[in-house]
């Protein structure tokens, strides 16, 4: 939120508010900006491109100062195509300091979404709590400091879906009620009886009545068409587009914890450490039916553990002479999986394919006119991915000027697995 009170930034595409860097600053690409906590980068680069994707952010209790840079910033600064987002934590002091808060948000304060007061459908149930503490002070008095954050959040939200699925019709094969916005009917044709036109070119003859036999009926489909939702609702009764809604709600979790600690080796010499650590976890709701593996919507259980490190020295080598030496390390590890498994050769696939799956997952189903059936495409994903980050600098003040030499490199690693359609569409 602070970054958008900076002169020349704004929202990509006019959105504000994205929790990434998915912001435009002074008329840079947006995604492509670098945030820098303690000094070190909490971001990495997505793979294939030039987009920085934040992975750690620190309880707000623990931010001591907020810096948004996007002109002139000093060569120092790299790795960036627009701003440079610059937080520095608390550190202890000689006297104990601490607090805590409990936030709560409840549905019964909230407004229902539209697409449910359509469908008559009440509020769902929302809950969010959010409790935590901060806690700093001496372990020896003008030599050694601690700072430590605790932040615990639990979230119960909804999440609506509307889809096209084949009506009780069309399911037995009948589609003399499948018909286009105008209310003309659309011909089905068999493609096992075709014959060759005057002209010579092949064509397909249409079923008696817009029916298609059962016995023309793919044994493997008919399996697949069980795992379909009955359409629930009329919106369209020309077309019967958008014919199913349903809801539920999106349980998540989040632990994030920071500690700090400063130590003065003596006048000219001090080093400082920082741990954070963060734990998500988020459940999306099975709206096809709890075990029902043919979900096809582009979410499952998901999760990341995070790690953000920071150790660094400084020296005070005289009244104007500064060298500082900082090693960070920033590193995720995330997970997303489908709803649940599934054995292919339960449907009638030949156990070759089985053999030959990257994951046992539902098969992706895309008949034209309708959703898809099945685990999304690119759904399945496990990903490891970091930054190390090691810098060095000499300050030195001379007269009315500043000088500033330094060097910084850095190390990306990714780990990353995330299969298309690994049984099959």
């Amino acid at each position: 939120v602070f970054a958008y009170l900076t002169p020349g930034v704004v929202g990509s595409a006019g959105r504000r508010g994205d929790a990434n860097t998915n912001f435009v600053a002074s008329g840079a690409r947006n995604s492509t900006s670098d945030v820098m906590l303690d000094g070190v980068t909490v971001t990495t680069v997505e793979q294939n491109s030039g987009i920085t994707d934040l992975k750690y952010t620190p309880s707000v209790d623990a931010v001591q100062e907020f810096k948004m840079q996007t002109n002139f910033f000093s060569a120092e600064y790299g790795q960036t195509g627009g701003a440079v987002v610059n937080m520095i934590t608390k550190s202890g002091t000689n006297e104990f300091h601490g607090t805590a808060f409990y936030f709560l948000r409840h549905s019964d304060l909230n407004a229902n979404n539209w697409f449910s007061n359509r469908a008559g459908r009440t509020i769902p149930f929302f809950r969010r709590d959010q409790l935590g503490g901060v806690l700093g002070g001496p372990l020896v008095k003008n030599k050694t400091f601690f700072f430590g954050t605790y932040e615990f959040t639990r979230q119960k939200n909804p999440h609506t879906f509307t889809a096209t699925f084949p009506t009780d019709r069309q399911r037995a094969g009948d589609f003399t009620e499948t018909r286009l916005g105008d209310g003309r009917m659309i011909q089905i044709f068999n493609p096992f009886d075709t014959f060759v036109n005057a002209t010579g070119a092949v064509e397909r003859r249409p079923f008696a009545g817009n029916i298609i036999p059962r016995s023309l009926m793919d044994p493997i489909a008919l399996r697949a068409l069980e795992f379909y939702p009955r359409q629930n609702q009329v919106t369209n009764p020309i077309t019967n587009t958008n014919n199913w809604f349903e809801q539920g709600i999106n349980r998540s979790r989040l632990n994030k914890t920071d500690f700090k600690l400063d130590h003065n080796l003596n006048d000219s010499n001090r080093v400082t450490g920082r741990y954070s650590f963060a734990h998500r976890r988020a459940n999306p709701p099975n709206v096809f039916g709890e075990g029902n593996p043919a979900y096809p919507f582009n979410n499952g259980p998901n999760g990341d553990d995070t790690h953000s490190i920071v150790t660094d020295f400084i020296r005070t080598q005289n009244a104007t002479t500064i060298f500082t030496f900082r090693y960070g390390l920033i590193y995720q590890n995330y997970f997303r999986n489908p709803m649940e498994p599934f054995d292919l050769t339960t449907m009638g696939f030949p156990q070759y394919m089985k053999e030959n799956s990257t994951a046992l997952v539902f098969p992706a189903f895309a008949p034209s006119g309708f959703d898809q059936l099945g685990t999304q495409g690119w759904l399945i994903m496990d990903r490891q991915e970091g930054v190390h980050q090691i810098s060095g600098s000499m300050t030195k003040i001379l007269g009315g000027h500043n000088l500033k030499v330094g060097a910084e490199h850095r190390i990306f690693f990714l780990d990353y697995l995330q299969p298309g359609y690994p049984s099959g569409r």
